[in-house]
């Protein structure tokens, strides 16, 4: 008997471990084994270094003082390539001097042009005193020995009034208790002075649609410098490898209808007729000379416009 029972709990033990040893797959069922998803976050550690700024803080001092109560008046008719004048109105209530050291400016840098080599430095010296409302004398600026003749374009134009002592605040050096001296300062006044070598001498022009063969009509604008008179005297040339002139006359139209005398920038129209003593001109290339005096007593000076007959 007890034989027996022995076997029997070996045979129990076998079949135990035979059923904890079996693979699961083998088993019945079908087992699924779900992980839980790791996300992993890289951590960027930035270490900034910041280095010490020094910080320069530059004031920009005024170089002049610009008199807003004057004012600067260039007389348009005088503005040539080398020279122009121009006067000083007084538009403030205390009489103010001035002086005659003029300059001419770059309008975008407000620095002076580059003066030729040999140039005379200009000095500031007392010329006279403005009253209020009151305007000073012409004053010649001829910058030819200067700067040299000046191209077409926009300058500024300064004149320094006087030298003055720049007005501040009492303030204290940084090394003694004495006060600092004021900076001495130019007074200016500035204009825009436009150079357009165009408008320095009379205009002469025939409208070709005026022109038969006949006459034509020519139109003659004066510069602003100066009032000019027609001498009443034209003369007719034909144009081509040579230059022939056809009929010297006197224009009596002009003449009868006082249409000879121009003031600065005034305009006269000229109408011509040579059918009397020329008949009518063939096709070709013509032009009409004209002699204008100026007022200022300077010789007259010839000038021609061409025109065409197709």
């Amino acid at each position: 008997m007890k034989r027996f029972l022995l076997a029997a709990l070996v045979c129990l033990g076998v079949w135990c471990l035979a059923g904890c040893a079996q693979d699961p797959a083998e088993s019945g069922g079908t087992q699924e084994t779900t992980a839980a998803a790791v996300t992993t976050t890289a951590v960027t550690t930035t270490v900034t270094t910041t280095k010490a700024t020094t910080t320069v803080t530059t004031t920009t001092q005024a170089q002049y003082l610009l008199a807003d109560d004057m004012e600067m008046k260039i007389d348009p008719g005088s503005v040539r390539s080398v020279s122009c004048s121009f006067t000083v109105a007084n538009k403030g209530e205390a009489n103010q001097p001035y002086s005659k050291c003029w300059r001419i400016l770059d309008p975008d840098t407000e620095k002076e042009l580059k003066r030729l080599p040999g140039a005379d430095e200009t000095t500031v010296r007392a010329e006279g005193v403005i009253a209020p409302e009151g305007e000073s004398p012409a004053i010649r600026a001829d910058w030819e020995k200067r700067y040299g003749e000046l191209p077409d374009g926009t300058y500024l134009l300064e004149l320094v009034l006087e030298e003055v002592a720049e007005e501040q605040d009492a303030k204290k050096d940084d090394s003694s208790d004495a006060e600092k001296e004021p900076r001495i300062l130019p007074k200016v006044v500035r204009a825009e002075l436009v150079i357009d070598s165009e408008g320095f001498v009379p205009r002469v022009h025939i409208d070709p649609a005026t022109v038969t063969p006949e006459g034509c009509v020519m139109t003659v604008r004066n510069s602003p410098d100066v009032g000019r008179t027609y001498s009443l005297v034209y003369r007719i040339y034909e144009e081509g490898t040579t230059r022939t002139q056809l009929l010297k006359g006197t224009d009596l139209d002009a003449k009868l209808a006082d249409n000879y005398h121009m003031e600065p920038g005034e305009t006269l129209t000229l109408k011509y007729n040579w059918s009397e003593k020329l008949g009518s001109l063939l096709e070709g290339n013509y032009s009409i000379e004209i002699d204008l005096k100026p007022d200022d007593g300077s010789p007259a000076v010839s000038y021609i416009a061409p025109f065409v007959l197709k």
